[in-house]
């Protein structure tokens, strides 16, 4: 991606390390108030009609909104997004993965003010970053209901189902959300998709044609239709005709004389 490095040569002093885990810290803090009543979970999504008038601090708090669950189910939840995040960033650098959240933040907050009444949480956002790493690290393997070992690629398999069924039967606002914050993945991931589906076709064209020739037989009688394939010990000669040369078994060798 050039685009991303030149803006990775100008702009890498302003980069954030260890953004997942300042996210994390975020979501435990804002779990604990919450929890405790000290505020309401309304007072934190994002609505852009909100914003306008002034509370402007959604841009913020629904970042870092917590999944309402179990402690315990909250522990596991937040482990697993920071252990993919710092994945992510040890794989693509501070700026790069920045870049990667800043992205999709920015096109969800963007979308979001075309329905200035709908509550956005950052759901779609931190499935991003799920995707992302079963993308990069799809053997990955995580016990499911903490006994069924599942590789996170199908897990991921699962969420695109979930995404193409919302994008096909949810209402205008949250296929344009979901798309909108799924942005930073085809942006990051289109042109290796897309060279992976190509090398693949191409691959899938080599196989279907070197098994054609395969099955193809080298011999092909001209009169009876039998081949080196069908009478393995037939012999056949190739024999010189006003129409060219013609391939006959032994039993037609005068099938052809003037």
């Amino acid at each position: 991606m050039r685009w991303m490095e030149r803006l990775e040569r100008s702009l890498s002093q302003w980069a954030v390390p260890h953004l997942g885990l300042w996210l994390v810290a975020g979501q435990v803090l804002l779990y604990l108030a919450l929890t405790s009543g000290q505020i309401q979970p309304e007072d934190i999504v994002l609505i852009p009609e909100r914003v306008r008038a002034g509370e402007v601090h959604r841009l913020l708090t629904f970042l870092i909104q917590p999944p309402m669950i179990n402690p315990i189910f909250l522990f596991f939840a937040l482990y697993l997004f920071l252990l993919m995040a710092n994945a992510l960033e040890a794989r693509w650098g501070v700026f790069r993965f920045n870049g990667f959240l800043l992205t999709g933040y920015l096109a969800t907050v963007g979308t979001s003010f075309f329905f200035p009444l709908q509550p956005v949480t950052n759901t779609f956002l931190g499935g991003s970053v799920f995707l992302a790493f079963a993308f990069l690290h799809p053997d990955f393997e995580l016990r499911l209901f903490f006994v069924i070992p599942v590789k996170i690629k199908w897990l991921a398999a699962v969420a695109w189902v979930g995404y193409g069924l919302a994008l096909v039967t949810g209402p205008t606002s949250i296929r344009l959300l979901m798309l909108a914050s799924l942005l930073n993945f085809f942006l990051f991931f289109g042109r290796e998709i897309l060279s992976l589906a190509l090398n693949r076709k191409r691959n899938f064209s080599l196989r279907c044609t070197a098994e054609k020739a395969e099955v193809e037989p080298f011999h092909r009688c001209a009169v009876c239709n039998r081949t080196d394939l069908s009478d393995p010990q037939l012999n056949f000669i190739y024999l010189p005709t006003p129409d060219g040369t013609r391939c006959v078994c032994r039993e037609h060798t005068t099938a052809f004389d003037k």
